[in-house]
């Protein structure tokens, strides 16, 4: 992700494209835009507002994990720790959030 000046942005998308292209670089297409708004990592990168958000995706998976362990119900070890995983790389938007995980360490799971 290259942020610049909207007034440069082609001249600027262009130059790095050849770049790319000169060295070798395989370039994924798919991926390549120029916008004030992009997906980033599984983050929603709004530049022109200067805001970085997480992708619904992500919330909807963070949420569906939380549900199950709200129930109750046994959940493979795996599973907790792909949660726990999902819930620590959401902290890094907000890492004043990231203390309240330690909740999940010191309870009596069902995973234990």
């Amino acid at each position: 992700m290259i942020l610049v000046h909207a007034s440069v942005a082609q001249e600027t998308a262009q130059l790095v494209a050849a770049f790319f292209c000169m060295l070798g670089c395989p370039i994924s297409w798919h991926k390549f835009q120029i916008s004030s708004r992009s997906r980033y990592l599984g983050f929603d990168v709004n530049a022109a507002e200067g805001e970085l958000g997480v992708t619904r995706e992500k919330v909807d998976r963070i949420f569906a994990f939380l549900d199950k362990l709200e129930v109750g119900q046994k959940i493979h070890r795996k599973e907790v720790e792909r949660g726990f995983g999902l819930l620590q790389w959401t902290t890094w938007v907000a890492p004043t959030l990231r203390p309240w995980l330690s909740t999940f360490y010191w309870q009596k799971a069902p995973w234990k």
